[in-house]
């Protein structure tokens, strides 16, 4: 997860990601996932259902994250599909 975050970090491309069923704890979001989306400035749909996170905080901030995401892309009038 840590290499896949520092690519995640740095990419203007990527909008959806499906990380389901992959075993992500809320200690592997806080140290690896939620550093590389608050840098991120392309993803708008991250699927992590079915994973270890029980944390709402967590959920919480990777939530803002993709929504900073999607406002920025509809005020650069790159169109976001709903």
């Amino acid at each position: 997860m840590k290499a896949f975050s520092k690519v995640l970090k740095y990419d203007e491309y990527l909008r959806l990601i499906d990380l389901r069923y992959n075993k992500i704890t809320d200690n592997v979001v806080k140290s690896d996932l939620l550093p590389a989306l608050k840098n991120n400035a392309s993803l708008t749909n991250l699927d992590i259902r079915d994973n270890n996170i029980n944390l709402y905080k967590n959920l919480q901030v990777i939530a803002l994250c993709l929504l900073k995401n999607i406002d920025k892309l509809k005020r650069s009038k790159i169109i976001v599909k709903k």
